[in-house]
């Protein structure tokens, strides 16, 4: 795989999207693209609120599709949205449990995972933050190669 700069061209759904904010477009936006999210969001926080995540990150897209320059970087900014979103809810369940071990609830009654499942959680987790760290230029091959197929 040849990764020489090329000027990537507008997504077209991108681009209907933004001058006539139609929500079947959209819904095409979503389907082409919550794959990739769903597993992003379900890679971080591995429960039942990746679902929620997703749903954000796509929020977020409505809101802000004007704002992606190229239509490669769709897959890349979706992916930045959905490790942010997860960042945050991951930040906000620790507030929470610390709160909670402060109020005095007994922090045995919370559920464990088994170390392994922990660990992959950790890896994968690290990856996801680190491929967000990447520059345009190799985040945008590597998501559309290995995280959209």
């Amino acid at each position: 795989m040849s990764l020489s700069p090329a000027s990537p061209v507008k997504d077209s759904l991108l681009a209907d999207f933004e001058t006539t904010k139609s929500p079947e477009v959209f819904e095409a936006l979503v389907q082409r693209y919550s794959p990739m999210v769903l597993g992003v969001c379900r890679r971080i926080l591995q429960s039942s609120d990746a679902e929620d995540a997703a749903q954000a990150v796509f929020v977020l897209l409505w809101q802000k599709a004007g704002q992606i320059k190229d239509g490669a970087a769709v897959s890349a900014w979706l992916h930045r949205t959905a490790c942010n979103v997860c960042c945050n809810v991951v930040r906000s369940r620790l507030s929470r449990t610390r709160h909670e071990q402060h109020a005095g609830l007994d922090s045995k009654t919370m559920s464990r995972e088994p170390a392994d499942e922990m660990l992959l959680a950790e890896l994968h987790k690290i990856l996801d933050e680190e491929v967000n760290e990447l520059p345009d230029k190799w985040r945008v091959p590597f998501v559309l190669f290995h995280l959209e197929n």
